[in-house]
C-alpha cells in the first residue's frame, strides 16, 4: 500500500514539488515552534548546544553540495568528451572517404551526413545506458 502511494507521488514532477514543499514548510514550522518554546533566557546552555549542532549540520550540507556538484561536473565533462570523440571519428571518416573513388565517395559522404543529422535530432533521447551498450561510455 505504501509502495502504491509512493509510486503515484514520484511519477509526476509537479506532485513531487508540491509534496516536498509541503513537507519542508511543515518541518520549518515545527522547528520554529520548538525554537520559540526553547527561547527562554534561563536556558543559555541549550542555546549554545543548538548553535553548535546548527553549524555542524550546515557544514555537512556544504560538503554534500560540494560533492554533488563535483560529481555532476565530472559527468558533464565525460559526456562532452564522448561527443567530441564521436565528432572527431565522423570527421576522420569523412576525410578518409575523400580518398575513395568517386563512385564510392558519394554514397559514403551522403550516409555520414545522414548519420550526423539523425544523431543531432535524436541525441537528447539517448541515455547513458544506451551509450555504454554501444561502447561509448565506461561502466561505473
Amino acid at each position: 500500500m505504501l509502495d502504491d502511494h509512493l509510486s503515484r507521488i514520484f511519477t509526476d514532477q509537479l506532485t513531487v514539488l508540491v509534496v516536498t514543499a509541503v513537507l519542508l514548510l511543515a518541518l520549518a514550522e515545527a522547528g520554529f515552534r520548538l525554537g520559540v518554546r526553547l527561547d527562554d533566557e534561563r536556558d543559555k546552555a541549550r542555546k549554545i548546544q543548538i548553535g553548535g549542532i546548527q553549524g555542524a549540520v550546515l557544514g555537512m550540507l556544504g560538503l554534500l553540495l560540494g560533492f554533488t556538484f563535483g560529481m555532476a561536473l565530472d559527468r558533464y565533462e565525460e559526456r562532452r568528451g564522448l561527443v567530441v570523440q564521436e565528432a572527431n571519428a565522423v570527421g576522420t571518416t569523412y576525410l578518409r572517404a575523400l580518398l575513395l573513388p568517386d563512385a564510392h565517395q558519394v554514397p559514403v559522404k551522403y550516409l555520414l551526413r545522414r548519420y550526423v543529422g539523425v544523431w543531432v535530432k535524436y541525441e537528447p533521447l539517448v541515455d547513458d545506458q544506451a551509450l555504454r551498450a554501444r561502447g561509448f561510455a565506461p561502466d561505473r
